[in-house]
C-alpha cells in the first residue's frame, strides 16, 4: 500500500467515526476516488510571516499525503492566483481544496439524486465534481472555474479519474445556461449574495447551496429551495469558510491604511453604547452582518486592558474606532465607551443598533435565519416571522 493509500483509509476510518456518511454513496465516493490524485504536488501551506510556502510532494512526501487527507483540514492548492511572490513562497491563497468533513456536510445539504443535471460553481481540484458525478452520473455534472489553468488541470484530473463531468472555463456567478435548467446548485467560493442568474438557471423545487461572505462576518451555508416564481427561500446551516468568488473579493481590511492622522484629527470624538463584548459571540457577528454587510471589523482579544474594535464601511469613506474601559471590564453597553468616528455614517452607531435588534429577537443562532432571495435583493427574518429582521436591498449578484 502506497503512504497516499494508506492515508486514504486511515481519512476514511475517521470520518466513518465521525458519522460523516450519511448515504452509503458518500463513502464509497471518498475511498474509491482517491482525493491525492486530484491535488497538485505542490501544495501550499501557512508559514509564520501570514503567508505560504511550498510543500513538495517530491520533498517531503509523508508530509503532503498527510496534508491531502487531513480530514478536517482545507489544503491550499493555489497562490497569489498562479503567480506566486518568490518561488516557493506566496501571499494570499487563490484555491484550495476543501476538507473532506466540509465536502460531506455540504454533499448532505445539496441532496444529490441519481440523475440530477448539478451545476457546480469552482472547480478548483475537480475532485468535488468527482463526486457529484459519483451520484448524479455521467454527464450530469457542469463545473465551471474561472481560472483557466486551474479548470484545464481538473479537467485532465477528471478525464484521467474516468468521471464524465463537463468543466468549462467562465465566470461561474453568470451560471452556465447551456445546460441548464438544473436540479441542483452548489458553490465551493463564498458570496456575499446569490447570483440571480443561479435561481433562473435551477429548475423549480431546485436546490442551491452556497457559503456566505460578507466583511462583518465569514461563515454560514445557506441552503435555498427554487420557487417557480423566480424567487428562492431557505435558511442557515453551520459554519463552514470559503474564499470568495473572484467578482466578490474585497480588500484586506486594514485600518492603518483607512485612518490617516488627518482624518484622525477632524474625527468626532464621542462616547458609545455599542457593547463590544457581545460581538465575541458568533451568531451576534452574524446578526450584525445581515444588517451591516457593507462593514468591516477588527476587534482586538480580550487581555484585560481593555479593548479596541476597528469599524469601515466597503467604500473607505466612513470609520470608527471603539475603546472599552481600560480596566478589561468595559461598560456592558451602558454608553461609556470612547469612540473616535468620521465620514457620514455612524458606524458605531449602526452596530450598536443591530445588536440591539439581535437582543430584542431573542438572540437568534445563524441556524435560526430565513431568507428570500428575489430579484429585488434578500429579505433576512427570524424563524417564520413576518417581520424581516434585515434587507439587502442590493440586486442579488448579476
Amino acid at each position: 500500500m502506497s503512504v497516499e493509500d494508506d492515508h486514504l483509509a486511515q481519512a476514511v476510518e475517521a470520518l466513518d467515526a465521525l458519522g460523516e456518511f450519511e448515504h452509503p454513496w458518500m463513502r464509497g465516493g471518498l475511498a474509491g476516488i482517491p482525493r491525492h490524485r486530484f491535488v497538485p504536488d505542490t501544495v501550499w501551506i501557512p508559514d509564520a510571516g501570514g503567508g505560504y510556502r511550498a510543500l513538495e510532494r517530491a520533498v517531503e512526501p509523508e508530509r503532503w499525503a498527510e496534508a491531502v487527507y487531513a480530514p478536517q483540514d482545507p489544503l491550499v492548492v493555489q497562490v497569489d492566483d498562479g503567480r506566486p511572490a518568490l518561488p516557493g513562497i506566496g501571499r494570499a491563497a487563490s484555491s484550495s481544496i476543501s476538507a473532506p468533513s466540509a465536502v460531506l456536510f455540504m454533499l448532505r445539504a445539496l441532496d444529490v439524486q441519481p440523475g440530477d443535471r448539478v451545476l457546480e460553481i469552482g472547480a478548483g481540484t475537480g475532485w468535488n465534481a468527482a463526486l457529484l458525478c459519483e451520484r448524479a452520473g455521467p454527464d450530469r455534472v457542469c463545473t465551471v472555474e474561472i481560472d483557466p489553468a486551474l479548470a484545464a488541470r481538473a479537467r485532465q484530473a477528471l478525464e484521467a479519474a474516468g468521471r464524465r463531468v463537463d468543466v468549462v472555463c467562465g465566470d461561474g456567478e453568470l451560471g452556465h445556461r447551456e445546460h441548464a435548467p438544473f436540479e441542483r446548485v452548489i458553490a465551493t467560493a463564498a458570496v456575499g449574495r446569490i447570483p440571480h442568474a443561479w435561481i433562473e438557471q435551477c429548475a423549480p423545487g431546485g436546490v442551491i447551496v452556497a457559503p456566505r461572505i460578507v466583511p462583518f462576518h465569514q461563515g454560514g451555508l445557506l441552503r435555498l429551495v427554487v420557487g417557480d416564481d423566480g424567487t428562492a427561500s431557505g435558511s442557515f446551516d453551520g459554519g463552514v469558510m470559503f474564499m470568495p468568488t473572484r467578482g466578490q473579493r474585497r480588500p484586506r481590511f486594514d485600518p492603518a491604511t483607512l485612518i490617516s492622522d488627518d482624518a484622525w484629527e477632524r474625527s468626532v470624538e464621542d462616547t458609545t453604547a455599542l457593547d463590544v463584548a457581545a460581538l465575541d459571540d458568533v451568531h451576534a457577528r452574524f446578526a450584525v452582518s445581515l444588517r451591516v454587510p457593507d462593514v468591516h471589523h477588527l476587534l482586538e482579544p480580550d487581555r484585560g486592558r481593555g479593548r479596541t474594535l476597528w469599524l469601515g464601511d466597503a467604500a473607505g469613506t466612513s470609520w470608527a474606532v471603539v475603546r472599552t474601559a481600560t480596566d478589561g471590564d468595559g461598560d456592558g453597553g451602558d454608553g461609556g465607551d470612547d469612540v473616535n468616528r468620521f465620514g457620514p455614517r455612524d458606524l458605531a452607531r449602526e452596530v450598536h443598533d443591530a445588536l440591539v435588534l439581535w437582543e430584542k429577537a431573542q438572540q437568534p443562532r445563524l441556524w435560526d435565519f430565513h431568507a428570500t432571495v428575489t430579484p429585488q435583493g434578500t429579505t433576512y427574518r427570524v424563524g417564520d416571522t413576518d417581520q424581516p429582521f434585515a434587507q439587502d436591498p442590493g440586486p442579488p449578484g448579476r
